[in-house]
């Protein structure tokens, strides 16, 4: 065989390779009939696990609408080192913003913070960072407990989280807490790129007397540190689209629509019978459900349409013009989670990531042909601590805030200052500002998260249309408690950058001088200035169609994910959570979605042995 024939061989070989890594397009039905057994409105992180797992069940069919498009079409979104860019992709996101905020996100345009939720197959697990995170199980615990969400304590939601899971650590899934035969793809962040910064990291715990260990099951009383963990397989993102609806896709029991918004649940003598919703040639189609309709929206989608089908507060629905359907607290008790990005430290060697790096050839041929190097790396997010406050209630054992390990280097360019501003809302003088502090230098960043705010808001409609936004007022940084926790996060990220293990690689405090904030530097003031103009949106927004007692009026579904007062209707995904978690939300929402889908064939058999009666 000469050179010429080896070499084409070769290439051959490689195309088909990169081929056979490409997702391909899920078949979206043109045709959609009368009826189906089930409606799930939402093809976001729950919903693909829905649509999977009731069609597992070949006598029952499930139509699954989407206001999105396919996944497939934005291949910058499998990318997991793209995240950041894919977030500020108005082709892939609902560009949602907050109304104006009188205590925080006072840096940015109009005071409101900028909430990129997913508007494609996936969802939100498409435009993530991709980590993988369940929460502690005092959370769970006090669902089941405090809250009356029986049958959600942390033994009864365990099993759905193993279910779901394929872990990769060999160490991790060998424990309980783990599973190694799930849809879902789990793997070491590193896998893909070691770092030495997640190496002092770990090394930076055990000096200062941490637990380093599995956050997804250990728990101390004093932190646990953890080197990442992201749905990541052979260095391409693994949402729910991907691992569980794309195996499903051509099940015959299975329709698909995309680019498909849900007006509203039809309702009739207080039972849901089916949803009416439109499609780009803007004909509005009506279509039932045989059985029951799933909302599974999200926090903001799932609570806009029940306020839109006459479903949330009587005063709310009256001021809006909406005929009442049923008086529930829908869009009460909203969370979210909130970060601080400034907290960085210049280091003196060039360990953290960056586009240039990532830009050479070498990195893209790694990448393409065998799924490693910089481009499978997710966000440039190497660890997680999780630490308990002094601020917290004695009896609480869990964690109060969080530290996310950022080893990113960002060039100052314009179109590194264009990009943060589309992701952050900031204006623009203020981004140029933080660039001029942090970008284009090799650093480490220290980011504190508050897992357990006190502060709440709202959701309500802003007009009747669906297409237009509703009104999110997430009351940031109105208890000031908050500001505390975020504080005693801040100076807990200086004493872990001042250790020995990271002063090894010449770690420095770098100062952020706001134009806004006068105070002497390092003070609480001075802290709290930067708090209330900088902090971001974490993206994790629960509570929106809480869960609780069949009986509790501060809910609006029942431990059964039923919607209170309302016949053959549920809500599934994040929106129902009693309490934002003490972790990212995505592998929850994944739990939620496994769980709501036995919850639902459970009382389908109720009800066909009923019938038969």
């Amino acid at each position: 065989m000469d050179f010429i024939t080896k070499l084409s061989l070769t290439i051959l070989i490689i195309g088909l390779w990169i081929y056979t890594r490409k997702e391909q397009s899920i078949p979206t039905k043109e045709h959609v009939l009368d009826s189906y057994d089930y409606i799930i409105v939402g093809a976001g992180t729950a919903g693909c696990v829905l649509a999977s797992r009731l069609t597992e069940d070949p006598d029952v069919s499930v139509l699954l609408l989407e206001a999105g498009k396919d996944d497939a079409q934005f291949p910058d979104s499998k990318v997991p080192f793209k995240a950041i860019n894919v977030l500020a992709d108005d082709a892939v996101q609902w560009g949602y913003h907050t109304v104006p905020q009188t205590r925080a996100c006072q840096s940015m345009v109009e005071n409101k913070c900028s909430w990129p939720r997913g508007k494609v197959l996936g969802g939100s697990g498409t435009i993530n960072c991709l980590i993988y995170m369940r929460g502690d199980a005092g959370d769970f615990d006090r669902w089941a407990g405090e809250l009356g969400c029986e049958g959600w304590s942390y033994e009864d939601v365990l099993p759905y989280f193993v279910k779901s899971e394929n872990n990769a650590n060999p160490m991790f899934a060998a424990a309980r807490w783990h599973g190694r035969k799930g849809p879902m793809a789990v793997s070491d962040a590193n896998a893909t790129y070691d770092s030495k910064i997640k190496d002092l990291f770990l090394d930076a715990a055990r000096e200062l007397g941490f637990v380093v260990g599995d956050i997804n099951a250990e728990h101390s009383d004093r932190g646990v540190f953890m080197q990442n963990q992201v749905n990541i397989r052979r260095g391409q993102r693994q949402s729910t689209a991907t691992a569980f609806l794309r195996p499903a896709a051509n099940r015959p029991n299975l329709a698909i629509v995309t680019e498909a918004l849900v007006m509203k649940v039809v309702v009739h003598g207080k039972k849901a019978t089916g949803v009416e919703y439109k499609t780009n040639d803007r004909q509005v189609r009506t279509v039932n459900a045989n059985k029951e309709v799933i909302l599974s929206g999200g926090t903001i989608g799932s609570a806009q349409l029940l306020l839109l089908s006459g479903i949330g507060p009587r005063e709310h629905l009256i001021q809006m013009g909406v005929p009442q359907v049923a008086d529930l607290p829908v869009g009460d008790f909203l969370q979210d989670h909130m970060y601080l990005p400034l907290i960085s430290f210049p280091i003196d060697e060039p360990l953290s990531l960056s586009p240039e790096v990532a830009s050479t050839l070498s990195q893209r041929i790694k990448y393409q042909l065998f799924g490693s190097g910089v481009w499978g790396h997710a966000c440039g997010i190497h660890g997680h601590a999780l630490f308990r406050s002094k601020h917290q209630p004695r009896h609480d054992k869990r964690p109060y805030y969080k530290l996310c390990l950022l080893g990113l280097a960002v060039g100052g360019t314009e179109e590194s200052i264009d990009t943060l501003v589309k992701q952050t809302n900031y204006k623009a003088d203020v981004a140029k500002a933080l660039y001029g502090s942090i970008g284009g230098q090799h650093a480490i960043s220290l980011l504190p998260d508050i897992l357990r705010p006190e502060s709440s808001g709202t959701l309500r409609l802003r007009t009747r249309n669906p297409n237009d936004h509703p009104l999110i007022d997430p009351g940031y940084l109105t208890d000031p408690s908050d500001v505390k926790v975020f504080i005693e996060a801040i100076r807990m990220a200086h004493k872990i950058a001042n250790t020995t293990a990271f002063r090894s690689i010449g770690t420095k405090s770098k100062r952020f001088v706001h134009p806004r904030c006068g105070q002497q530097y390092d003070t609480d003031d001075h802290w709290e200035c930067i708090i209330r103009q900088m902090a971001l949106s974490e993206f994790h927004p629960v509570g929106t169609c809480r869960m609780g007692a069949g009986d509790d009026d501060a809910a609006v579904v029942d431990p059964r994910l039923r919607v209170r007062g309302v016949g053959h209707l549920r809500v599934v995904d994040a929106a129902i959570m009693p309490e934002v978690i003490s972790a990212n939300i995505n592998a929850a929402t994944v739990m939620i979605a496994e769980k709501g889908a036995d919850l639902i064939k459970e009382d389908a058999k109720l009800r066909n042995e009923f019938d038969r009666t």
